[in-house]
């Protein structure tokens, strides 16, 4: 036998169309009830596998183990139920957190989609139990949807079931899981509405249109409901193909062209029209199938040229993509009107989402380690624990990396998802790109993408990566079509079931740690709402009062145990804070003084209850461990002291220590100083004097008047005031009206303003400086004077009679 006999030539690449083989019996059980109950059960025992401790102790804990966003998704679930069936308010409004100013839910991570079907498991089981339960089910949901896609595409019972493995239990799906973020992990709606969008599409009738169009429109409906970036991510994938979709069929009309002007067969239009009218143009690219027309029996034109036709279906493409976006958009729009007006109010903080470096985007090198969280080779392993790098969500799959480089290589007409998975891991890398820890300088689409209405919402460019497990899914399911193309059942199910097992070892946490127990906290027993002692709607002044980021979380806990509104809060998006940027009557408490003499008198036993009254304060709570600095504590404990005549806390142990507030009110106008003050100066302290100085910026105060006391016809505000070196104007402003312009004198003089206006409730009081009389340095006019402050006018007293 000769050498060229024993050659065998290459197998070429086959169309992606190729693969469905309609003879196999695999496929003519495709549509059986029983391959979808094969994959759930599927997916149901790879949960089970991995989350059976979490399941064991489902009342005690969640699965995952971020404590700060898994008390803030607890609190997600309490305030639903809370606001529907308790108080019956909008669940997208609320003044339990940033008591008394509240605010708004509609930028929040609200989830409403795990909201709505968590209520009734809320009332059946408890909030932790509920919780648990719709996190580990999209571990069921999210590869059975990637299923549902990558069967309709590849129309392969086998290579579907490794497909929605790949999408379903992929590194990001974990990480999610394990961030306690139930947003993000609930990934199922991004399948389905995609398999829809292609499938409306693919439709040539107004029956079909309107199904499809209808489901597509409503699991983007979901998305939505779920997390505002899937929402964000779908819209972009929708731009992606339609993209696409313009380009194949220009591409599939000029062939059309080229071959009849080839063969001399169009002469004229009307010789085009008899001899084109059924004819099919075969897929040459992404579409699962070759059974789309060139035109067809419900052609929304009579046109019948090319040109016609190319406008025709790109139009058609439109507007579909349109309706199903304007559907869901229709019907999510009081929740959007409600977003859009939020993000107007100002009271939010701009993303920091537009420089050249973006936290949360993914690493170049972290995309092949393997993830932190795995039991074998993961962090705890050693094997790259020094490198400080932080593989998790952003790992890519190698198992799935090269079935998916095998399809590209063996299967024709793939470039859609190849391109598409390109596209969306460039963009996960952020604004610069990151190699192991290290920044390169080489700038990246995202900067771009950052600055697009819609998109400029996104601040962690790494979750784009999910985008990519998808792509790589369907890839991977074409991979594995290919390679048991040939194959009889046993060993292409044999070959199937090691991809899956593989892919699963690979990317697996293995079992689940039991859960961490989130305990009642004895505490939040006494200062519960319907403990009788004090009415239910006083609310709680817990110190320190924070920045309303991550120390807030565990509060937002507590919340859910005693049930009264909090100082405080951790929203999702950056809220301005309105108890530092505002004139909040509780001033004080904010930043804790020395308990030094200052311009106002020191309050009374009964001025500090009022206070506490006039702020519906029921009780204070106090958390040392909270406290960065010693000095911190003392100075709230010192304050606290003050405020309650030293009387010993109700309850207390190492968490918290608690402070019952006796009934009282303000009897006359009380003076809080706010912002724009400097320190004060003891000039006296025999006679317990001060001074404080006062800068350009404006010093405020709130002059506080309890609603409960009879008004009067008006008040007189008094002020000792001396001018450094040279007279200078000082203008009175109350209630953001200038009521005054006084002149002050270098010698100390007392100021009388009558005639004042007061409302009850806050009127913040305003001291200005003119900026005309500029400031003198001590060190420049006095002889020997070492001081460089810049001194402009100090006050000694200020009163309200």
């Amino acid at each position: 036998m000769s050498k060229q006999s024993n050659y065998i030539k290459p197998t070429p690449p086959v169309r992606a169309e190729a693969l469905a083989q309609p003879q196999s019996s695999i496929v003519n059980r495709q549509s059986s009830i029983v391959n979808h109950l094969i994959a759930l059960g599927l997916y149901f025992a790879l949960t089970l596998l991995f989350a059976w401790p979490v399941l064991q102790h489902l009342s005690e804990g969640t699965p995952g183990n971020f404590q700060v966003d898994r008390y803030q998704n607890i609190w997600n679930f309490w305030w639903f139920r809370h606001s529907l069936l308790e108080t019956f308010t909008n669940p997208y409004q609320t003044n339990f957190l940033f008591y008394p100013y509240g605010v708004s839910l509609y930028l929040h991570t609200y989830s409403p989609y795990n909201q709505i079907l968590g209520l009734p498991l809320q009332l059946l089981f408890g909030i932790i139990p509920a919780y648990s339960l719709l996190v580990l089910s999209t571990f069921i949901l999210a590869p059975y949807s990637a299923y549902l896609l990558t069967r309709y595409l590849v129309k392969d019972e086998g290579a579907a079931l490794l497909g929605g493995t790949v999408f379903g239990f992929c590194a990001y799906h974990y990480y999610g899981l394990f961030m306690d973020q139930i947003n993000l992990v609930t990934i199922q709606w991004i399948p389905l509405f995609i398999l829809f969008m292609l499938k409306t599409d693919r439709a040539t009738t107004r029956r079909e249109i309107l199904i499809n169009g209808g489901l597509a429109s409503f699991f983007f409906l979901l998305n939505l409901m779920t997390e505002y970036y899937y929402a964000t991510y779908l819209v972009l994938f929708a731009g992606l193909w339609w993209l696409a979709r313009l380009v194949q069929n220009k591409s599939e009309v000029g062939s059309i062209k080229s071959e009849l002007s080839n063969k001399h067969q169009v002469t004229s239009i009307k010789e085009l029209q008899p001899e084109t009218k059924n004819q099919r143009l075969e897929t040459k690219n992404f579409l699962p199938s070759n059974n789309q027309q060139l035109t067809t029996n419900n052609s929304f034109t009579d046109n019948p040229s090319p040109n016609s036709q190319l406008a025709t279906r790109n139009s058609q493409l439109t507007l579909k993509l349109a309706g199903i976006f304007g559907l869901a958009g229709l019907v999510f729009s009081p929740v959007l009107y409600g977003t859009v007006k939020a993000i107007a109010s100002g009271r939010y903080k701009q993303l920091e989402n537009s420089g050249a470096h973006q936290v949360h985007s993914a690493d170049l090198a972290e995309l092949w380690l393997p993830p932190d969280y795995h039991g074998l080779w993961g962090e705890r392993s050693g094997l790259w624990a020094s490198s400080a790098l932080n593989p998790a969500g952003t790992v890519i799959s190698y198992v799935g990396l090269a079935l998916a480089i095998y399809a590209l290589f063996k299967v024709r007409g793939l470039w859609f998802w190849a391109i598409s998975g390109l596209f969306w891991l460039i963009v996960s890398f952020g604004p610069t790109l990151w190699i192991a820890n290290q920044e390169t300088g080489w700038p990246m689409p995202y900067r771009l993408l950052a600055k697009l209405p819609l998109f400029n919402i996104t601040r962690a460019p790494e979750r784009f990566i999910l985008m990519v497990q998808l792509s790589l899914a369907v890839l991977a399911a074409y991979g594995m079509a290919r390679l048991t193309q040939k194959m009889g059942n046993w060993q292409r199910w044999s070959l199937v079931g090691l991809g899956i097992a593989l892919f699963y070892l690979e990317t697996t946490p293995g079992f689940l740690p039991a859960p961490e127990k989130i305990g009642s906290f004895p505490f939040t027993q006494t200062i519960k709402a319907d403990n009788g002692q004090v009415a239910p709607g006083k609310a709680i002044l817990e110190l320190p009062v924070t920045k309303h980021q991550n120390p807030d979380s565990p509060r937002m806990l507590y919340q859910t145990f005693h049930g009264r509104p909090i100082i405080g809060g951790y929203i999702s998006r950056k809220l301005r804070d309105p108890y530092r940027e505002n004139d909040y009557a509780l001033f004080e408490f904010i930043e804790p003084r020395k308990d030094t003499p200052d311009i106002v008198p020191r309050k009374t036993l009964a001025e500090w209850r009022g206070l506490l009254n006039y702020a519906n304060m029921g009780y204070i709570v106090l958390y040392p461990a909270d406290f960065g600095r010693k000095e911190d504590l003392t100075r709230a404990q010192d304050l606290i002291s003050r405020a309650t005549a030293n009387a010993a806390p109700i309850y207390q142990d190492k968490q918290a220590s608690v402070y019952q507030i006796g009934p009282g009110r303000l009897e006359k106008p009380l003076i809080i100083l706010t912002q724009g003050w400097n320190d004060p100066e003891t000039i006296d302290a025999k006679a317990g004097r001060a001074q404080r100085w006062l800068e350009d910026v404006p010093a405020k105060a709130n002059i506080v008047l309890d609603s409960s006391i009879p008004l009067q016809d008006s008040y007189s505000l008094q002020l000792e005031a001396t001018a450094y070196y040279k007279s200078r104007r000082l203008q009175i402003w109350l209630n953001g009206q200038q009521i005054k312009e006084i002149n002050v004198p270098p010698a100390l003089d007392t100021i009388s303003i009558p005639g004042l206006k007061l409302k009850s409730g806050d009127n913040i009081l305003e001291l200005r400086l003119n900026p005309a009389d500029g400031y003198s340095v001590p060190a420049e006019v006095e002889k020997g004077s070492t001081d460089l402050r810049k001194l402009r006018v100090a006050i000694l007293s200020l009163a309200v009679k």
